[in-house]
């Protein structure tokens, strides 16, 4: 049986060789001068430890390092234009200010005055009488006026009143018209004026004189 020359053992040897690619990847360009000539082979020691020995303090990680402390100030300035807030005006509403509707002064009633009543012996089969007054406070446009003949003498309408058209064209004025009657009376006349509004005035009365011819 030969025995393997030193350095050649496979199994229970390091060799030189492997040892220096371990050192070369571990340290790099590590001088490697100071090394035997070949290696021994480790002994292994089988045996139990101390049981204080059994157990590794766990390293406690100790941190020293501080964080050093600002020595200058940095005061940041701003050199930019700021921009302006928005500044909301509030437009004041204008509130509603109640005007008191003027009370408009109702226009008085037109009136009539100054009834006129004269008899002619001009009309055939009769006389003719003519009436004729004053009026103010009149609406213009189409108007009536109403009048009513009646005999003094007997108290009562013998005719139906007469209605006399007219058109006014100015609020006040003076109006006249002449009716056929049967005889000199005397008769008692009324007159009255709707006018262009519909409104009625006063009502005028007099008697005829009686009158010879």
């Amino acid at each position: 049986m030969t025995t393997p020359a030193p350095g050649n053992d496979q199994t229970g040897s390091l060799t030189r060789r492997a040892a220096l690619k371990a050192l070369a990847a571990a340290t790099g360009s590590v001088a490697l001068t100071s090394l035997p000539a070949f290696w021994r082979t480790p002994s292994v020691r089988v045996g139990a430890l101390p049981a204080l020995a059994q157990i590794s303090p766990l390293p406690t990680a100790t941190s020293t390092a501080t964080s050093p402390a600002p020595t200058g100030t940095n005061t940041p300035t701003s050199t930019g234009t700021p921009i302006p807030s928005s500044t909301t005006t509030d437009t004041p509403t204008p509130t509603a200010t109640a005007t008191d509707t003027p009370t408009l002064t109702p226009l008085p009633p037109p009136q009539l005055a100054n009834l006129s009543l004269e008899l002619a012996p001009e009309c055939p089969g009769g006389v003719v009488l003519t009436v004729g007054c004053a009026y103010t406070n009149a609406v213009t446009g189409s108007s009536t006026f109403t009048i009513e003949l009646n005999p003094a003498n007997l108290g009562k309408a013998i005719e139906s009143p007469v209605l006399v058209p007219w058109d006014l064209t100015e609020s006040s004025g003076n109006f006249s018209t002449d009716l056929c009657v049967p005889d000199f009376g005397p008769w008692d006349v009324s007159v009255q004026l709707t006018d262009g509004a519909g409104r009625m005035s006063n009502t005028l009365s007099g008697q005829t004189q009686p009158q010879q011819f």
